[in-house]
Protein backbone atom coordinates (compact mmCIF):
# COMPACT_ATOMS: atom_id res chain seq x y z
CA UNK A 1 0.00 0.00 0.00
CA UNK A 2 2.84 2.37 0.85
CA UNK A 3 4.52 1.66 -2.45
CA UNK A 4 1.33 2.61 -4.34
CA UNK A 5 1.13 5.96 -2.53
CA UNK A 6 4.77 6.69 -3.26
CA UNK A 7 4.31 5.80 -6.94
CA UNK A 8 1.27 8.07 -7.29
CA UNK A 9 3.14 10.90 -5.59
CA UNK A 10 6.04 10.57 -8.00
CA UNK A 11 3.64 10.67 -10.97
CA UNK A 12 1.89 13.78 -9.65
CA UNK A 13 5.20 15.52 -9.00
CA UNK A 14 6.43 14.65 -12.49
CA UNK A 15 3.21 15.89 -14.04
CA UNK A 16 3.41 19.19 -12.15
CA UNK A 17 7.04 19.65 -13.16
CA UNK A 18 6.10 18.99 -16.80
CA UNK A 19 3.27 21.54 -16.62
CA UNK A 20 5.58 24.23 -15.22
CA UNK A 21 8.26 23.49 -17.83
CA UNK A 22 5.72 23.69 -20.62
CA UNK A 23 4.36 27.02 -19.38
CA UNK A 24 7.88 28.39 -19.11
CA UNK A 25 8.64 27.33 -22.67
CA UNK A 26 5.46 28.98 -23.97
CA UNK A 27 6.33 32.20 -22.13
CA UNK A 28 9.89 32.31 -23.48
CA UNK A 29 8.67 31.50 -27.00
CA UNK A 30 6.06 34.26 -26.85
CA UNK A 31 8.69 36.78 -25.75
CA UNK A 32 11.01 35.70 -28.56
CA UNK A 33 8.25 35.92 -31.18
CA UNK A 34 7.26 39.37 -29.94
CA UNK A 35 10.85 40.59 -30.14
CA UNK A 36 11.17 39.28 -33.71
CA UNK A 37 7.89 40.94 -34.69
CA UNK A 38 9.03 44.29 -33.27
CA UNK A 39 12.29 44.06 -35.19
CA UNK A 40 10.44 43.30 -38.42
CA UNK A 41 8.14 46.27 -37.89
CA UNK A 42 11.11 48.53 -37.24
CA UNK A 43 12.83 47.32 -40.40
CA UNK A 44 9.72 47.85 -42.53
CA UNK A 45 9.22 51.31 -41.09
CA UNK A 46 12.84 52.23 -41.83
CA UNK A 47 12.45 51.03 -45.42
CA UNK A 48 9.19 52.95 -45.90
CA UNK A 49 10.69 56.11 -44.47
CA UNK A 50 13.76 55.85 -46.68
CA UNK A 51 11.68 55.15 -49.78
CA UNK A 52 9.34 58.05 -49.02
CA UNK A 53 12.23 60.46 -48.51
CA UNK A 54 13.97 59.44 -51.73
CA UNK A 55 10.74 59.65 -53.73
CA UNK A 56 10.04 63.16 -52.44
CA UNK A 57 13.54 64.34 -53.32
CA UNK A 58 13.32 62.80 -56.80
CA UNK A 59 10.00 64.56 -57.44
CA UNK A 60 11.59 67.87 -56.53
CA UNK A 61 14.49 67.18 -58.87
CA UNK A 62 12.11 66.26 -61.71
CA UNK A 63 10.09 69.42 -61.16
CA UNK A 64 13.17 71.63 -61.30
CA UNK A 65 14.48 69.84 -64.38
CA UNK A 66 11.13 70.35 -66.07
CA UNK A 67 11.30 74.06 -65.24
CA UNK A 68 14.72 74.18 -66.84
CA UNK A 69 14.32 71.79 -69.78
CA UNK A 70 10.57 71.08 -70.08
CA UNK A 71 8.39 71.72 -73.12
CA UNK A 72 6.51 75.01 -73.35
CA UNK A 73 4.61 74.66 -76.63
CA UNK A 74 4.58 72.61 -79.81
CA UNK A 75 3.11 73.08 -83.27
CA UNK A 76 3.77 70.76 -86.18
CA UNK A 77 7.48 69.95 -86.35
CA UNK A 78 8.45 72.86 -84.08
CA UNK A 79 8.80 72.47 -80.29
CA UNK A 80 9.68 75.20 -77.82
CA UNK A 81 11.34 74.25 -74.53
CA UNK A 82 12.51 76.35 -71.61
CA UNK A 83 16.12 76.09 -72.78
CA UNK A 84 15.94 75.39 -76.53
CA UNK A 85 13.94 75.44 -79.74
CA UNK A 86 13.72 72.33 -81.92
CA UNK A 87 12.61 72.54 -85.55
CA UNK A 88 13.15 70.26 -88.53
CA UNK A 89 15.74 68.16 -86.73
CA UNK A 90 17.81 71.18 -85.66
CA UNK A 91 18.19 72.53 -82.12
CA UNK A 92 18.59 76.23 -81.30
CA UNK A 93 19.70 77.42 -77.89
CA UNK A 94 17.49 80.07 -76.34
CA UNK A 95 19.68 83.16 -76.38
CA UNK A 96 19.40 86.78 -77.32
CA UNK A 97 19.36 87.22 -81.07
CA UNK A 98 17.07 84.26 -81.74
CA UNK A 99 13.98 85.36 -83.69
CA UNK A 100 10.93 83.39 -84.78
CA UNK A 101 8.49 84.92 -87.30
CA UNK A 102 5.33 83.64 -88.98
CA UNK A 103 4.32 84.46 -92.56
CA UNK A 104 1.39 83.39 -94.73
CA UNK A 105 0.42 83.58 -98.40
CA UNK A 106 -2.44 82.52 -100.66
CA UNK A 107 -6.15 82.31 -99.94
CA UNK A 108 -9.00 79.90 -99.44
CA UNK A 109 -12.26 80.04 -101.41
CA UNK A 110 -15.01 77.75 -102.68
CA UNK A 111 -16.97 77.26 -105.91
CA UNK A 112 -20.17 75.38 -106.72
CA UNK A 113 -20.39 72.77 -109.52
CA UNK A 114 -23.89 72.06 -110.90
CA UNK A 115 -24.77 68.83 -112.74
CA UNK A 116 -27.87 66.87 -113.72
CA UNK A 117 -31.09 67.78 -115.58
CA UNK A 118 -32.33 66.22 -118.84
CA UNK A 119 -34.31 63.03 -119.43
CA UNK A 120 -33.93 59.83 -117.39
CA UNK A 121 -34.90 56.62 -119.18
CA UNK A 122 -34.71 54.50 -116.05
CA UNK A 123 -36.78 56.96 -114.05
CA UNK A 124 -39.43 57.04 -116.80
CA UNK A 125 -39.68 53.23 -116.87
CA UNK A 126 -40.02 52.91 -113.12
CA UNK A 127 -42.41 55.84 -112.92
CA UNK A 128 -44.60 54.31 -115.62
CA UNK A 129 -44.61 50.98 -113.80
CA UNK A 130 -45.76 52.62 -110.60
CA UNK A 131 -48.06 55.47 -111.69
CA UNK A 132 -48.57 55.12 -115.41
CA UNK A 133 -48.13 58.11 -117.74
CA UNK A 134 -47.87 60.75 -114.96
CA UNK A 135 -45.24 58.64 -113.25
CA UNK A 136 -43.28 58.34 -116.49
CA UNK A 137 -43.32 62.12 -116.95
CA UNK A 138 -42.25 62.87 -113.40
CA UNK A 139 -39.72 60.04 -113.11
CA UNK A 140 -38.18 60.85 -116.48
CA UNK A 141 -36.69 64.10 -115.22
CA UNK A 142 -33.15 63.99 -113.86
CA UNK A 143 -32.45 65.78 -110.60
CA UNK A 144 -30.15 68.77 -110.58
CA UNK A 145 -27.11 68.18 -108.34
CA UNK A 146 -24.78 70.80 -106.89
CA UNK A 147 -21.40 70.28 -105.23
CA UNK A 148 -19.28 72.80 -103.37
CA UNK A 149 -15.56 72.62 -104.18
CA UNK A 150 -13.07 74.22 -101.77
CA UNK A 151 -9.89 75.70 -103.23
CA UNK A 152 -7.08 76.23 -100.73
CA UNK A 153 -3.74 77.58 -101.92
CA UNK A 154 -2.66 79.00 -98.58
CA UNK A 155 0.89 78.56 -97.26
CA UNK A 156 2.20 78.96 -93.72
CA UNK A 157 5.89 79.42 -92.95
CA UNK A 158 7.71 79.76 -89.64
CA UNK A 159 11.11 81.40 -90.07
CA UNK A 160 13.84 80.88 -87.46
CA UNK A 161 16.86 83.20 -87.36
CA UNK A 162 19.62 83.25 -84.77
CA UNK A 163 23.33 83.18 -84.05
CA UNK A 164 23.36 79.43 -84.68
CA UNK A 165 21.74 79.72 -88.12
CA UNK A 166 18.17 79.50 -89.25
CA UNK A 167 15.58 77.87 -91.47
CA UNK A 168 12.02 78.18 -92.75
CA UNK A 169 9.56 75.48 -91.76
CA UNK A 170 6.36 74.91 -93.74
CA UNK A 171 3.29 74.07 -91.66
CA UNK A 172 -0.37 73.29 -92.22
CA UNK A 173 -2.15 76.62 -92.89
CA UNK A 174 -4.79 75.71 -90.32
CA UNK A 175 -2.10 75.92 -87.60
CA UNK A 176 -1.50 79.62 -88.06
CA UNK A 177 -2.90 80.63 -84.68
CA UNK A 178 -0.84 78.04 -82.79
CA UNK A 179 2.29 79.02 -84.73
CA UNK A 180 1.88 82.69 -83.87
CA UNK A 181 1.30 81.81 -80.21
CA UNK A 182 4.54 79.80 -80.12
CA UNK A 183 6.49 82.57 -81.81
CA UNK A 184 5.20 85.12 -79.29
CA UNK A 185 6.47 83.03 -76.36
CA UNK A 186 10.06 82.79 -77.59
CA UNK A 187 11.29 86.20 -76.28
CA UNK A 188 9.83 85.56 -72.83
CA UNK A 189 11.39 82.10 -72.64
CA UNK A 190 14.77 83.56 -73.59
CA UNK A 191 14.63 86.12 -70.78
CA UNK A 192 13.33 83.57 -68.29
CA UNK A 193 15.99 81.02 -69.17
CA UNK A 194 18.80 83.44 -68.37
CA UNK A 195 17.59 83.52 -64.78
CA UNK A 196 16.72 79.83 -64.53
CA UNK A 197 20.13 78.70 -65.70
CA UNK A 198 21.69 80.57 -62.77
CA UNK A 199 19.20 79.46 -60.12
CA UNK A 200 18.02 75.91 -60.84
CA UNK A 201 21.22 73.85 -61.41
CA UNK A 202 22.59 74.48 -57.88
CA UNK A 203 19.24 73.42 -56.41
CA UNK A 204 19.21 70.24 -58.47
CA UNK A 205 22.74 69.41 -57.36
CA UNK A 206 21.83 69.90 -53.69
CA UNK A 207 18.77 67.68 -54.01
CA UNK A 208 20.73 64.91 -55.71
CA UNK A 209 23.24 65.04 -52.86
CA UNK A 210 20.39 64.53 -50.41
CA UNK A 211 19.17 61.58 -52.45
CA UNK A 212 22.59 59.95 -52.17
CA UNK A 213 22.63 60.57 -48.43
CA UNK A 214 19.17 59.06 -48.03
CA UNK A 215 20.23 55.98 -49.98
CA UNK A 216 23.21 55.57 -47.64
CA UNK A 217 21.22 56.13 -44.45
CA UNK A 218 22.16 53.51 -41.85
CA UNK A 219 18.65 53.21 -40.40
CA UNK A 220 17.78 50.28 -42.66
CA UNK A 221 21.05 48.35 -42.16
CA UNK A 222 20.80 48.88 -38.41
CA UNK A 223 17.24 47.55 -38.30
CA UNK A 224 18.23 44.61 -40.49
CA UNK A 225 21.14 43.74 -38.20
CA UNK A 226 18.92 43.94 -35.12
CA UNK A 227 16.40 41.59 -36.72
CA UNK A 228 19.09 39.04 -37.55
CA UNK A 229 20.50 39.26 -34.01
CA UNK A 230 17.07 38.67 -32.50
CA UNK A 231 16.37 35.74 -34.80
CA UNK A 232 19.66 34.11 -33.82
CA UNK A 233 19.25 34.80 -30.09
CA UNK A 234 17.59 31.48 -29.24
CA UNK A 235 19.65 30.37 -26.24
CA UNK A 236 16.86 30.88 -23.69
CA UNK A 237 14.31 29.40 -26.07
CA UNK A 238 16.36 26.27 -26.68
CA UNK A 239 17.01 25.85 -22.94
CA UNK A 240 13.30 26.13 -22.19
CA UNK A 241 12.47 23.66 -24.96
CA UNK A 242 15.01 21.17 -23.63
CA UNK A 243 13.69 21.52 -20.08
CA UNK A 244 10.16 20.94 -21.30
CA UNK A 245 11.15 17.85 -23.28
CA UNK A 246 13.06 16.39 -20.32
CA UNK A 247 10.15 17.02 -17.95
CA UNK A 248 7.75 15.40 -20.37
CA UNK A 249 9.95 12.33 -20.74
CA UNK A 250 10.30 12.03 -16.95
CA UNK A 251 6.55 12.26 -16.53
CA UNK A 252 5.96 9.51 -19.10
CA UNK A 253 8.56 7.30 -17.44
CA UNK A 254 6.91 7.68 -14.02
CA UNK A 255 3.52 6.85 -15.47
CA UNK A 256 4.92 3.76 -17.13
CA UNK A 257 6.51 2.50 -13.91
CA UNK A 258 3.32 3.12 -11.94
CA UNK A 259 1.15 0.94 -14.17
CA UNK A 260 -0.05 -2.44 -12.73
CA UNK A 261 0.23 -5.40 -15.13
CA UNK A 262 -2.96 -7.27 -15.88
CA UNK A 263 -3.02 -11.05 -16.24
CA UNK A 264 -4.97 -13.71 -17.96
CA UNK A 265 -8.42 -13.40 -19.08
CA UNK A 266 -8.87 -14.66 -22.54
CA UNK A 267 -12.04 -13.58 -24.27
CA UNK A 268 -14.28 -16.27 -25.54
CA UNK A 269 -16.29 -15.85 -28.66
CA UNK A 270 -19.67 -17.34 -29.58
CA UNK A 271 -20.64 -18.96 -32.80
CA UNK A 272 -23.78 -18.20 -34.75
CA UNK A 273 -25.50 -20.96 -36.68
CA UNK A 274 -26.10 -20.23 -40.33
CA UNK A 275 -29.28 -21.47 -42.02
CA UNK A 276 -29.95 -22.15 -45.64
CA UNK A 277 -32.67 -20.40 -47.54
CA UNK A 278 -34.64 -22.00 -50.41
CA UNK A 279 -35.66 -20.37 -53.65
CA UNK A 280 -39.27 -19.98 -54.67
CA UNK A 281 -40.47 -20.46 -58.17
CA UNK A 282 -43.06 -18.24 -59.67
CA UNK A 283 -45.02 -18.89 -62.79
CA UNK A 284 -45.80 -16.01 -65.04
CA UNK A 285 -49.11 -16.19 -66.87
CA UNK A 286 -49.20 -15.65 -70.52
CA UNK A 287 -51.84 -13.45 -72.16
CA UNK A 288 -53.50 -13.96 -75.46
CA UNK A 289 -53.29 -11.43 -78.30
CA UNK A 290 -56.49 -10.15 -79.91
CA UNK A 291 -56.80 -9.67 -83.67
CA UNK A 292 -58.58 -6.79 -85.29
CA UNK A 293 -59.99 -6.65 -88.77
CA UNK A 294 -59.94 -3.52 -90.94
CA UNK A 295 -62.64 -2.27 -93.14
CA UNK A 296 -62.12 -1.61 -96.82
CA UNK A 297 -62.95 1.81 -98.20
CA UNK A 298 -65.52 2.04 -100.86
CA UNK A 299 -64.37 3.71 -104.08
CA UNK A 300 -65.78 7.15 -104.87
CA UNK A 301 -68.24 7.42 -107.69
CA UNK A 302 -66.83 8.18 -111.15
CA UNK A 303 -68.93 11.32 -111.50
CA UNK A 304 -67.39 12.95 -108.45
CA UNK A 305 -63.86 12.06 -109.61
CA UNK A 306 -64.44 13.70 -113.01
CA UNK A 307 -65.69 16.95 -111.45
CA UNK A 308 -62.65 17.16 -109.16
CA UNK A 309 -60.32 16.61 -112.13
CA UNK A 310 -61.90 19.46 -114.11
CA UNK A 311 -61.61 21.80 -111.10
CA UNK A 312 -57.91 21.07 -110.72
CA UNK A 313 -57.26 21.72 -114.42
CA UNK A 314 -58.97 25.12 -114.28
CA UNK A 315 -57.02 26.05 -111.14
CA UNK A 316 -53.74 25.13 -112.85
CA UNK A 317 -54.53 27.44 -115.77
CA UNK A 318 -55.17 30.34 -113.39
CA UNK A 319 -51.84 29.76 -111.62
CA UNK A 320 -50.01 29.80 -114.96
CA UNK A 321 -51.65 33.06 -116.02
CA UNK A 322 -50.76 34.68 -112.70
CA UNK A 323 -47.16 33.47 -112.99
CA UNK A 324 -46.79 34.96 -116.49
CA UNK A 325 -48.11 38.32 -115.26
CA UNK A 326 -45.70 38.40 -112.33
CA UNK A 327 -42.76 37.50 -114.58
CA UNK A 328 -43.68 40.32 -116.96
CA UNK A 329 -43.72 42.80 -114.09
CA UNK A 330 -40.32 41.56 -112.93
CA UNK A 331 -38.87 41.99 -116.43
CA UNK A 332 -40.26 45.53 -116.44
CA UNK A 333 -38.29 46.35 -113.28
CA UNK A 334 -35.14 44.79 -114.71
CA UNK A 335 -35.47 47.03 -117.77
CA UNK A 336 -35.82 49.98 -115.40
CA UNK A 337 -32.57 48.90 -113.73
CA UNK A 338 -30.77 48.94 -117.09
CA UNK A 339 -32.17 52.37 -117.85
CA UNK A 340 -31.03 53.66 -114.47
CA UNK A 341 -27.52 52.38 -115.10
CA UNK A 342 -27.42 54.15 -118.44
CA UNK A 343 -28.67 57.40 -116.89
CA UNK A 344 -26.11 57.28 -114.10
CA UNK A 345 -28.52 56.70 -111.21
CA UNK A 346 -27.11 55.79 -107.83
CA UNK A 347 -26.35 52.28 -106.67
CA UNK A 348 -29.38 52.28 -104.37
CA UNK A 349 -31.78 52.74 -107.30
CA UNK A 350 -30.08 50.04 -109.37
CA UNK A 351 -30.05 47.54 -106.51
CA UNK A 352 -33.71 48.22 -105.72
CA UNK A 353 -34.77 47.53 -109.30
CA UNK A 354 -32.57 44.44 -109.43
CA UNK A 355 -34.01 42.98 -106.23
CA UNK A 356 -37.61 43.72 -107.18
CA UNK A 357 -37.23 42.45 -110.75
CA UNK A 358 -35.35 39.31 -109.82
CA UNK A 359 -37.74 38.54 -106.98
CA UNK A 360 -40.82 38.93 -109.17
CA UNK A 361 -39.37 36.74 -111.93
CA UNK A 362 -38.55 34.04 -109.40
CA UNK A 363 -42.03 34.28 -107.88
CA UNK A 364 -43.65 34.01 -111.32
CA UNK A 365 -41.68 30.87 -112.14
CA UNK A 366 -42.78 29.30 -108.87
CA UNK A 367 -46.42 30.15 -109.62
CA UNK A 368 -46.21 28.56 -113.06
CA UNK A 369 -44.70 25.41 -111.59
CA UNK A 370 -47.53 25.31 -109.10
CA UNK A 371 -50.00 25.43 -112.00
CA UNK A 372 -48.27 22.51 -113.73
CA UNK A 373 -48.33 20.43 -110.57
CA UNK A 374 -52.08 20.82 -110.02
CA UNK A 375 -53.52 18.29 -112.57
Amino acid sequence: MGEDVTSETRVEDAREAYRRAKEEYERVKSEHDSAVSRCKDALNEAKRSQKKTIASLNRQVASLENDLHGKVASVGAISLYHDRLEAGGATYKLEHGLRVTVSTSGSKYSTTDVSGGGVSIGGAVVGAAIAGVPGAVIGGRKKVKSKEVVHDDRHLYVTIEGPQGGQAVSLNPDLEQQARSLASQVPGCINQYQGLVQDIPPKIKALKTKVEEAEKDDAVPTAQAELERTLNDTERLEAARQARDEARQHYYDEKKQAKTPLFGLHPHGSHDDAGEAGAEEAAEPFGEAAAFEGEQERPAPQAEAGAAQRGRSFSGILWKILGVAVIALGIFFLLGMLGGMLDGYGIAFVLTCLVLGGGLVYLGIRLMRRGKAKP
